[in-house]
Formats: C-alpha cells, structure tokens, sequence
C-alpha cells in the first residue's frame, strides 16, 4: 500500500477525465459535436466538483474508517484542491467560449448561479495560491487552516451553482449533499465518542 503516498498516480487520477471528453468528441459522438462547448462546460465543471467533494471527504473517511492507506490518501488533498482549481478554471474558459461574447457574459453576471459559481472559483483561487509551501510558512500554520476551513464554504457554493443550473437536476445534487452530510455527521460522532 506504499504506493498510495506517491503522487504519479494522483496526477493520472486527476488529468485522466481530460481524454474521456476528446475520446467521445473524437469518435463522432453526436451529443458532443452537436454542442462541443456546452458538453465540455458541463463536463468540466462535473470533476471540478467531484473532485473538491473528495478533498473535504478524505478528512472525515480517515476519522471514521481509520487505517494506513486512508492516512496515505489524505497526504493528497492539496494536489487534488488544486485539480479542482484547474477543473473549475477549465469550465469557466469554457463558459466564455459558450457564452460567445463578453456582453452575453457581462447580462449574466446578475444571475445568482453565475455569482456563487464566480464566487466559489475565486475562493478556490485563493486556497490554491496559499497551498504553496511558501505561502504556508508565511502565514503560519493557524492562520493557514483557518483559512482552509473555508473549503466548506466552497463546496457548499459549488453545489449551489450545481443545483441551480436547469439542465443538471436537483436530485443528483442532493444525493451529493446527502453523502457528505453523512460522512461529516459520521465523523462528528465518532470525535464526540472518543472525547
């Protein structure tokens, strides 16, 4: 299991979802090429939030499940934060290529999903910036998981913009909530039977 705590297979875990989409554009897949730009916004923004869910889930796994290769998974959340960072980068170029033009993006910024969308990404931004070492060291390490804290507050925004778009379905979101809310409240009641 020492394999776990490497980062090569992390980095294929977290590009590999990048060659389904040109695999199913490149075979002629009509529900791609009808609307290229919409199937990748939509794809993208998908692993941005997977991924994200993961980071705040491993925490909570390895309280609850225990054992060494849970504690060798959680050596990774940084990397996948920041994969998470990239996705969610990736769909917001994707949204400028689907929107078609800066007055089409400028009329839905007053949406709500767009917002809390922008809003998410810009916080993601800012935890992926502070995740460098550097920038750890600088702010000293309470202010820094403080402020990481605030992955909650993201992935509570992403499910939002998640749930709001017409197209994506309330019930799979739920099912999302509903799977981190139980690992959290399994977590929460596991370090309240040890205290």
């Amino acid at each position: 299991m020492n394999w776990l705590g490497q980062k090569w297979w992390v980095w294929l875990v977290v590009l590999l979802p990048s060659v389904y989409p040109f695999y199913r554009y490149g075979s002629g897949d009509p529900v791609v090429q009808a609307n290229g730009p919409e199937y990748f916004l939509n794809y993208t923004g998908t692993v941005a939030m997977v991924l994200l869910l993961v980071v705040i889930s491993l925490t909570p796994l390895r309280v609850v499940v225990g054992g060494d290769w849970i504690r060798q998974l959680n050596r990774h959340r940084r990397l996948i934060g920041v994969a998470s960072w990239g996705w969610g980068t990736a769909h917001l170029l994707f949204y400028i290529v689907y929107a078609g033009s800066w007055s089409v993006i400028v009329d839905n910024f007053g949406k709500i999903f767009i917002v809390v969308g922008l809003s998410a990404w810009a916080l993601l931004l800012v935890l992926a910036v502070t995740s460098l070492k550097k920038m750890m060291k600088r702010l000293g390490g309470v202010r820094w998981k403080r402020l990481h804290r605030s992955v909650y507050l993201v992935s509570v925004l992403v499910l939002i913009h998640f749930g709001m778009q017409e197209k994506a379905g309330v019930y799979w979101t739920y099912g999302l909530i509903a799977a981190v809310v139980l690992i959290q409240v399994l977590r929460m009641r596991k370090e309240y039977i040890r205290t």
